[in-house]
Order: C-alpha cells, then sequence, then structure tokens
C-alpha cells in the first residue's frame, strides 16, 4: 500500500502540515530548522542516568539519549533505529521553541503533528530503488505513528508524507535559478564519506559519481589513535574545533595536540583534494556541500587549480529537502483522488 498516494485523498489543510527536511548523517544530524547536534543515541535500559537531561526522549517507556557521540556506524539507514530518535527530537525541540501542536485548550493533551518528511541519500544508493523505498517506508509504515516523551511534554506524531532526494543533487535543484553555468562539480564532504558529481546541463552526468570512502572521522580517528598512544583521550567534538578554529586546548600538551592535529588534517586534505583531482577537472565551477567542508576550506582557498564558486553550509541538504518536499505535497494535493 502506498501510504503517500492514500493521505493526498484526506487532503488536510495546509496549515496542519508540519514540514521538515532531514539530513541524518554519520557524524551530525541536520534538520532544516537549524538544529544540528552529533548522531549517536544511548539507550538507558537503567532509566536512571540521563532521567532528567535536555536531551532526553522516552519513546515506548524507554529512555533514549541523542546528541552522543556516533559510537558505530550502520551504512544502511533503513536498519538504523537512532534515525527515528534524532527526527523525534529535532520535530519536538522545534514545536516547544515555536508553540507548533500545542493543545489549546491547555488540558495536557498531547502535542498532536502531522509532519511531511523530506530525507535524502547519496545518489549512488538514490538510484537503488530497492533501497530508496525501504528507506521511505521506515518512516512511513515501520514508524508512522509515535507518541512520546521530551522536556516533560507528550508529543503525538504521525508522519503522512515521506519524500527521498538525491543528496547533493538536490541542493543543486533548489538553487538552479542562481547557478547558469552549463557544469559544475558537486563535492558534498560527510562525516563517513565524501560524495561527489558532475552536473552537466542541470543533470548528473553519466559516469560522474564518486565516493571517497574516508570523510572526516577517518581523520579524527586516526588523531584520536596516535593521541591515545600518548594517554591523551580527546572527543571528536574537542579535536574538529582544534583543526577548524586552530584552537589550542587548555591541556599539558596542548602544544604537542595542535601539532598532531596539523600534520594528520595536512595529510588527509593533501590526499582527498589529490584523489578529486584525479577525477574531475576542478578548473570547472565547483561547489562545496556540507559541514565537513570547514575542516578544508582554508586549504582550498589557497589551491589556484580550483574554481570555488559557491560554498553551502551545513544545513544545504535539510534545507533542499524541505523545500522539494513541501513543492510536492502542494503538487500532490493538487491531483485528482
Amino acid at each position: 500500500m502506498n501510504a503517500n498516494k492514500n493521505l493526498t485523498k484526506k487532503s488536510p489543510a495546509k496549515d496542519e502540515i508540519y514540514f521538515i527536511g532531514f539530513d541524518s548523517g554519520f557524524g551530525h544530524v541536520k534538520s532544516s530548522k537549524k538544529q544540528c547536534f552529533p548522531a549517536g543515541v544511548k539507550l538507558d535500559s537503567a532509566n536512571s542516568s540521563i532521567t532528567g537531561t535536555s536531551n532526553t526522549l522516552e519513546l515506548n517507556g524507554i529512555k533514549y539519549a541523542f546528541g552522543t557521540e556516533v559510537e558505530q556506524m550502520i551504512e544502511d539507514k533503513s536498519q538504523n533505529a537512532d534515525m527515528l530518535i534524532q527526527l523525534l527530537a529535532c520535530i519536538a525541540e522545534d514545536a516547544v521553541k515555536k508553540g507548533i501542536g500545542k493543545d489549546p485548550g491547555g488540558n495536557g493533551m498531547p502535542r498532536k503533528i502531522k509532519t511531511a518528511l523530506g530525507i535524502g541519500m547519496p545518489l549512488k544508493y538514490y538510484g537503488n530503488k530497492k533501497l530508496r523505498e525501504a528507506y521511505i517506508k521506515y518512516f512511513s509504515e515501520k514508524f508512522k505513528n509515535n507518541v512520546f516523551r521530551y522536556a516533560g511534554e507528550v508529543f503525538d506524531i504521525t508522519f503522512v508524507y515521506v519524500k527521498c532526494y538525491p543528496q547533493a543533487y538536490a541542493v543543486y535543484k533548489v538553487n538552479k535559478d542562481k547557478l547558469t553555468d552549463q557544469e559544475y562539480i558537486m563535492i558534498d564532504i560527510g562525516a563517513n564519506t565524501i560524495d561527489s558529481l558532475k552536473v552537466v546541463n542541470g543533470h548528473p552526468a553519466e559516469g560522474s559519481l564518486f565516493t571517497f570512502r574516508k570523510g572526516v572521522n577517518h581523520l579524527l580517528d586516526e588523531i584520536r589513535d596516535e593521541l591515545e598512544t600518548e594517554g591523551i583521550r580527546l572527543s571528536r567534538e574537542t579535536l574538529t574545533d582544534i583543526i577548524i578554529h586552530s584552537r589550542k586546548i587548555r591541556h599539558k600538551r596542548a602544544d604537542f595536540i595542535q601539532t598532531v592535529c596539523i600534520s594528520h588534517a595536512d595529510k588527509f586534505i593533501s590526499e582527498v583534494i589529490g584523489t578529486l583531482k584525479q577525477k574531475y577537472d576542478l578548473s570547472l565551477p565547483v561547489i562545496w556541500i556540507g559541514g565537513g567542508y570547514q575542516f578544508m576550506k582554508d586549504y582550498i582557498k589557497k589551491d589556484a587549480d580550483i574554481f570555488t564558486v559557491e560554498e553551502f553550509d551545513t544545513y544545504a541538504n535539510a534545507d533542499a529537502y524541505e523545500v522539494l518536499v513541501r513543492a510536492n505535497y502542494a503538487k500532490d494535493l493538487k491531483r485528482p483522488a
């Protein structure tokens, strides 16, 4: 049964639908509501250690802490139950902030929120219809109705409409009015992989998709491994600050830590850029996407061979998914029942 088609027959009022774009990366979760936090989720089976914290969500009687460091990467997102917790947290946080779904009578009823969701997949997976449909069903069927507690309130969230879009290329689609060149190289730097493609006359060029299997978490983990041989244990978040902001932390061996970070970053970025130059002509207009670009930004700007024309921020994919799902929802409402 196609849940999306059935729901267009109900034709709910436009203002009853909550729209959100959700980009579940392997390092951080991003939403079109400008939310970004580490993608890890931890189960508190004893219902003790995380009770009452601001990043706690209770679903089906089980408490979860979200926004923790990722300990295990699950590449097939349709098998990653953590994504639901992450998404529900984003919706609930935004609803509390904006007063969405609140009981007007003040009777303490759950916040009921009918949600239209835009999600994305890398193009290499997006072309696989079976994987794409499994990802959509994850939300539209398996976890369609969700009653949970967050920040002292009860929420009842229903996913009434779910669409999936090609990661990175979705950013091009919603910005194509200002992207007027015939050819672009698009590079999305993520935590687990770096995905890239060439766009020619508005369409992905055949055979141009490329995935570099080392994202920024590979860099951070290499640094952590070396530091741990010296008995130094730092989080990915701390190492990220050191690399991106050239920040020297308060630590007895701060100079050594900074030297290790810079050495590994130089080597990693050199490898990435070298590989991309072998695959593409980077003197064509290049578009950079994703939070991982911040790791490489200063290096890229010093490279005279790279013609950067656009830099889209951490939220670019999520923002694009919301724009597209709004458009698709409005279009489907107009179709005959």
